[in-house]
């Protein structure tokens, strides 16, 4: 009530007289509203100012008395009582008493804790976050005078560091940068006392810590010239795992943000870039993270220890970090990289912390000046010798690999010949390699391999092993057939290790391999066959060496008497395979064995399963080269009684790739080959196209596509079986979805493809028919994502033309939610100018969808005509350009075409094509213009090039039938409703005689 009074000015003196100020000024406020409602009147009352320069008054005195306590109190009280008030707001008065409150904290402790309050009272306004003192001092008083401060004054303190900080006051107005006063040592140094006793400080400290110094890269290189400071805090490390992935605000236990902020400064030093000087520094941070690694405690419980491994790889990173920083004249981390060492050997092999540890000292190893360390430590026999401990396991286990990458590390660092000759001082560790060899995955296979080849050049009657590649080749030479099957077994063993397959290729491996397999041993051939088989498979260059060896009978050979020797007709058949790939090769296999292939597809059903894959593959390249002769009526009842029905995945592909090739040969055009084999092979290539195998899919996709040949049988039993049979386009369809796509097994593409087939020749039109109602719908929904992040051009080029195809009729189109998407989709492509392979299909589509009236504000409003409008300026051919103009026809009498489109500027080029020589551009030219004229700044544009006239001449032209030239008479007519209409609209009487 008595704001409202206020307002009315003629009560205003009134009020004063009888002393409103005082009686408000001395009520007990308790509430925010009620607060802000009286300050309200003081301000209406015009005592807001007053105040205001009262309380600068107090400041003053308050300043300059300095022996009368009570006063100094009373002072003090007084300015409380009118900050709380809230009438101290003006920007000049603030600028001048806050350094002035902020100065005499500083200078007078006595206080501190009220000024902190008073400053809490203004610190939303401007002027705080500008006074330039406020930061420093603020920050010094914090961390000297802490104890000074209450608790919620404390907390204050911090809150108006934090305001600062976040309003980005630069690090240099915090003073951390001036030398006299060391702010961030001792910053942390208040962290890590406070942290026993009042954790909630600390956590406060460290977060605004990591505001000041995590933007930036100044505050962090001298973060890192100190780094030493964090060292007491890292006892925070050996704490459960913190949640590192929650935002600090979301992180509700003081303790936790204090975990998760002390891995963030540890992180966030280790990729500085780190001198000698401050990686002294941060070697007390390395070797608490080593202390961390070696004794955290481990939870018994299986579901908390993965969270604990993933926290201690965490850890693990950031010391390798620091690692990363070491130089080959640097002794700094040599106490941590000891300590490592020594937890290793003192912890028990089958320690949970084992295999992290473990793992550090590979990851470690794999830098050269760690290494050098590790050298100048001593540590090398402790790696081999804890090697050796661990080979007595009956395999390899996450500690073999480790300590096994360490020593290869160690090795390859230039220091081969150190462990090596501690690895040759017992014949235990080269069983132990082998067993790696033999069991471990490929990296540790590639150490074991290195490390062995490296042994055996310095102690040669330890073994062979395949890294020394010219050593085994020379070694199968050798007379004595043991050492052979062993030579072969172990190149047999290391043929996937990198770099040996091309080892082999730089030596007479084949020819050497050649007199092993003559030598007819049955365990040598069987190793040799593999190692030729995987090399073949690898290597071209392989196969014409095979066969130029003259090994082609051999191979013949080993698949002939198959029930001998099951592998080596495997290995024989995959070898083959690999030779028929090269056409020349296929030929000459051919020319030698013209009816090889032949007769194993005989016998297909002797073979294992692996070696029938092998055996069909072979035909397949074989015949793919040259076909004649073949006799494709029994082979495709044979292998149609065979690979459909194998368990072998492998057989059902290679069976379908060789059914396909048969099903497009010209011989099954012949009379005497009934439908009912080509029937049957449609059925199975539409059957498999359900099978689930993508590889399957793929080549029953290919053979369809394949089939439909003009005047062809494939052809024509291909379209009987779409017609006739409810299941045949649905098998195809509900391959029509993104989840179809592959980069290398495009089956979108080729089921695609295989449609567009089927419309393009589709004379009846009733397949096409049944795919508006079918494919349309999944074709839209391809359109969902973006297609060009989803597909790549020739894709959506098929998929487009296929669309457009389907959508000339209109008979499916209607508005819905996809329809929409699908035409922004189309509209997007069309503005895609880095690839226009897809381009006229997608104006194919667009223009489609334009004649559709449901549709086109749609495509007006996403900015389809804008595209068409624009794609006038380039130069087109006229059937293109006929496209775009029957597009842009359709769209602009849209009522939003006009008011969105300035089609002024087209003008120009409308009367050009209106005088085109080609009749269908000509009326389309003037159906737009009759769409567009309406509009004034057309209308006087079109006048203003006589444009009436030209229609005029136009239409004179068509009604004249003695001058009028041969005209279609969808053309003319057009004209003569369009020409009348738009004179009209220009403002002239069309002349229609």
């Amino acid at each position: 009530m008595l704001t409202l009074i206020v307002t009315t000015s003629d009560l205003v003196e009134d009020l004063k007289a009888m002393g409103v100020k005082e009686h408000l000024e001395q009520i007990e406020i308790h509430s925010q509203h009620e607060k802000a409602m009286t300050t309200a009147v003081l301000n209406l009352l015009g005592y807001s100012v007053d105040l205001s320069e009262a309380f600068v008054g107090d400041l003053m005195k308050f300043c300059d008395v300095t022996d009368d306590k009570d006063l100094r109190a009373a002072l003090m009280a007084k300015m409380l009582a009118t900050l709380e008030m809230g009438v101290v707001t003006d920007d000049v008065i603030l600028q001048v008493v806050i350094p002035r409150l902020v100065h005499e904290a500083a200078r007078d402790l006595a206080y501190v804790n009220e000024i902190i309050q008073c400053l809490q009272k203004v610190s939303g306004f401007p002027a705080f976050v500008a006074c330039t003192s406020a930061p420093s001092i603020l920050l010094r008083l914090y961390v000297d005078d802490f104890n000074a401060f209450s608790p919620q004054n404390q907390d204050i303190t911090m809150d108006l560091l934090m305001l600062l900080c976040k309003n980005r006051t630069s690090p240099i107005a915090f003073a951390f940068f001036d030398k006299t006063w060391n702010a961030l040592s001792n910053l942390f140094a208040l962290a890590a006392s406070l942290y026993v006793c009042n954790v909630h400080a600390t956590s406060r400290i460290l977060t605004f810590a990591w505001l000041v110094t995590a933007p930036d890269a100044d505050m962090m290189l001298l973060l890192a010239s100190q780094a030493s400071i964090l060292t007491p805090l890292c006892r925070v490390l050996c704490d459960p795992p913190p949640p590192m992935e929650k935002k600090l605000e979301s992180i509700g236990k003081p303790s936790q943000v204090t975990h998760v902020l002390i891995v963030r400064f540890l992180h966030a030093i280790s990729i500085q870039p780190l001198g000698p000087a401050e990686m002294v520094e941060c070697s007390p941070i390395f070797e608490a993270l080593v202390a961390c690694l070696s004794s955290y405690p481990i939870d018994p419980v299986q579901k908390r220890r993965d969270g604990q491994f993933s926290y201690l790889k965490d850890l693990q990173q950031i010391a390798l970090q620091y690692a990363n920083h070491v130089q080959s004249s640097t002794f700094a981390l040599d106490t941590g990289l000891k300590n490592l060492v020594q937890a290793v050997e003192a912890l028990s092999p089958n320690h949970a912390l084992v295999p992290i540890l473990c793992g550090f000292l590979a990851d470690l190893t794999q830098q050269k000046p760690i290494v050098t360390a590790f050298y100048r430590l001593q540590c090398l026999d402790n790696f081999v010798h804890m090697f050796g401990r661990l080979q007595s396991a009956d395999a390899p286990t996450e500690r073999h690999i480790h300590l096994l990458a360490c020593l290869a590390h160690t090795s390859r660092a230039g220091l081969e010949s150190e462990v090596i000759t501690r690895l040759a001082s017992d014949a235990n560790y080269t069983s132990t390699l082998l067993q790696c060899l033999n069991q471990c995955t490929r990296q540790a296979q590639e150490h074991a391999a290195y490390l062995l080849s490296t042994l055996i050049l310095y102690r040669p009657e330890l073994g062979g092993s395949p890294g020394f590649v010219s050593l085994l080749v020379e070694s199968l030479e050798a007379v004595d057939l043991v050492v052979v099957r062993r030579v072969l077994v172990c190149l047999s063993c290391v043929l996937q290790v990198e770099g040996t397959q091309e080892t082999l290729l730089r030596h007479a491996t084949v020819p050497v391999l050649a007199q092993v397999l003559h030598k007819a041993d049955a365990e040598a051939t069987e190793h040799a066959l593999r190692v030729l088989a995987v090399l073949c498979s690898k290597h071209a260059a392989i196969c014409r060496r095979v066969v130029a060896a003259n090994l082609l009978g051999v191979m013949t050979s080993m698949l002939r008497n198959a029930q001998i020797h099951e592998h080596n007709s495997l290995h024989a058949a995959w070898i083959l395979s690999c030779v028929t790939k090269d056409k020349d090769l296929a030929l000459r296999l051919q020319g030698s064995e013209p009816s090889f292939a032949l007769e194993c597809i005989k016998y297909i059903d002797k073979y294992s399963p692996p070696t029938a894959s092998k055996i069909l593959r072979m035909a397949l390249n074989s015949w793919s080269v040259c076909s004649t002769e073949l006799p494709v009526v029994g082979l495709v009842h044979k292998l149609m009684a065979f690979a459909p029905v194998s368990e072998n995945r492998s057989v059902r592909k290679n069976g379908c790739r060789v059914l396909a090739l048969l099903f497009v040969l010209p011989d099954l055009d012949d009379d005497s080959v009934g439908d009912d084999v080509v029937d049957r092979l449609v059925h199975y290539f539409f059957d498999m196209l359900r099978s689930g195998e993508d590889k399957l899919i793929v080549a029953s996709l290919q053979a369809l596509e394949n089939g439909l040949r003009v005047e062809s049988t494939t052809d024509r039993s291909i379209r009987a079986f779409v017609a006739n049979s409810s299941d045949g386009l649905a098998s195809v369809l509900h391959l029509l979805a993104a989840e179809a796509y592959h980069p290398s097994l495009n089956q979108l593409l080729l089921v695609v493809k295989f449609l567009n087939g089927l419309v393009e020749d589709d004379v009846s039109t009733d397949i096409t028919s049944r795919l508006e109602n079918m494919a349309v719908s999944p074709l839209l929904k391809l359109f969902e994502q973006d297609p060009l992040a989803q597909f790549n051009p020739q894709t959506i080029k098929e998929v487009l033309g296929l669309l457009a195809a389907l959508t000339r009729r209109n008979t499916t189109l209607a508005l819905s939610p996809r329809i929409i998407n699908s035409i922004k989709r189309v509209i997007e492509l069309l503005n895609h100018d880095e690839d226009t392979t897809f381009q006229s299909e997608a104006l194919h589509v667009l223009v489609n969808f334009a004649s559709v009236a449901d549709l086109r504000q749609s495509i007006v409003l996403h900015g389809g005509l804008l595209v068409l409008v624009g794609a006038l300026e380039h130069d087109l051919g006229d059937s293109q350009l006929q496209l775009i103009l029957l597009g842009v026809a359709l769209l602009s009498g849209d009522d939003l075409a006009k008011q969105t489109v300035d089609f002024s500027a087209l003008v120009p080029k409308l009367l050009n094509l209106v005088s085109s020589h080609n009749t269908n551009i000509q009326s389309l030219a003037v159906w737009i213009v009759s769409n567009v004229c309406v509009v004034d700044s057309v209308r006087q544009a079109i006048n203003a090039k006589n444009g009436a006239t030209v229609l005029q001449s136009l239409l004179y032209q068509v009604n004249n039938t003695s001058s009028s030239t041969e005209r279609p008479l969808s053309s003319s007519k057009r004209i003569r409703e369009m020409a009348p209409k738009a004179i009209k609209e220009l403002g002239f009487t069309p002349h229609c005689s």
